[in-house]
């Protein structure tokens, strides 16, 4: 599902159940009592709920299988190797490890917020701190104070979106306050410290205050690779011998696949139609390197905390950075 949080958002909320039904999806369109009486949380002014095409997915289970998968079919995979240097052969490409050297004719680089595999592949690619809180399992009493009996996956409509959902043994996991750290940290100590993920916990007990005895077990953070164009996109080096395909911007499950097999199309050259497509033929707006990325990424950030409820120079803000290209 996808919930607004204030009336203003409910516009933009109804383009896009629209936008799902001129595709012929199954997408149902919940006012406020019925968005309640899906999920009970006093933010939820409406919501449309995606039946049929979508869905939630572990992604570690997800990884551990595509592993197998490849394992059964002969691959090879060596993990804990970072990459430490490309070197152009002509017909080949040398990648050099701390482990060892592998040398073939085609390279994918699946890099994605690491922007490893060619210097300039950091001019389309930042690398943000996505955070994530899990609470403790909830008991049937918790449950019954919020519904959500079938378990959706949910995501709302701030500026700098919360996404929630259901673990197998009924703990909420909830996500979405990114950040950004001088050059492109990919493992910053300021994400071990606690105090990161108060504000967090404080969404959530807005958007879920009937939870208020509900204690959180896990808080974590990792790197997304986030572009101007927020989806994924491909870039060839080495006479095209190599190719990055990254920037998913946070929707990386669900895309890496698509991206995975385009980029080995590309690669082969194979003249599938899909490379005809402007995600696949053209590249995001740059975006500027250190040392204007911190203060910039600071400020915007610090305008998406509060731009929803404060307004003023944040909304300002955040529309001249829209104007200059970057979709928030």
């Amino acid at each position: 599902m996808t919930v607004a949080v204030r009336k203003d958002d409910l516009p933009e909320l109804r383009r896009e159940h629209q936008l799902h039904m001129g595709h012929g999806h199954d997408v149902a369109w919940l006012d406020k009592a019925e968005v309640q009486a899906e999920v009970a949380s006093p933010l939820f002014e409406a919501g449309i709920w995606s039946k049929e095409r979508t869905g939630t997915v572990q992604p570690a289970k997800l990884a551990w299988g595509l592993k197998a998968a490849a394992l059964s079919l002969g691959v090879t995979i060596y993990e804990h190797t970072p990459m430490e240097e490309v070197e152009d052969l002509g017909p080949k490409l040398r990648i050099r490890t701390h482990d060892g050297v592998i040398t073939a004719p085609k390279v994918l680089f699946a890099t994605n917020a690491w922007c490893a595999g060619h210097k300039k592949i950091k001019n389309y690619v930042v690398a943000m701190r996505d955070r994530v809180i899990a609470t403790e399992p909830l008991s049937d009493e918790q449950l019954s104070r919020i519904g959500w009996i079938h378990r959706q996956g949910i995501y709302d409509t701030r500026t700098q979106l919360n996404y929630m959902r259901l673990t197998k043994d009924n703990r909420i996991v909830y996500g979405g306050r990114i950040g950004y750290y001088y050059g492109d940290k990919t493992d910053p100590e300021g994400d071990r410290k606690i105090e990161v993920y108060d504000r967090l916990a404080g969404y959530f007990f807005k958007t879920f205050p009937q939870l208020e005895d509900v204690k959180f077990s896990h808080a974590w953070s990792g790197p997304i690779d986030l572009t101007t164009r927020l989806a994924v996109h491909f870039q060839p080096y080495y006479g095209g011998k190599g190719v990055y395909a990254g920037g998913y911007s946070g929707f990386g499950v669900t895309a890496s696949r698509f991206g995975a097999r385009l980029g080995i199309e590309m690669l082969d050259d194979t003249g599938v139609p899909e490379l005809d497509l402007g995600l696949a033929n053209s590249l995001p707006r740059p975006i500027p390197r250190e040392p204007f990325r911190w203060p910039g990424a600071a400020i915007t950030m610090r305008a998406l905390d509060e731009v929803d409820d404060k307004g003023g120079w944040r909304r300002a803000w955040v529309k001249m950075v829209h104007a200059m290209g970057f979709p928030l």
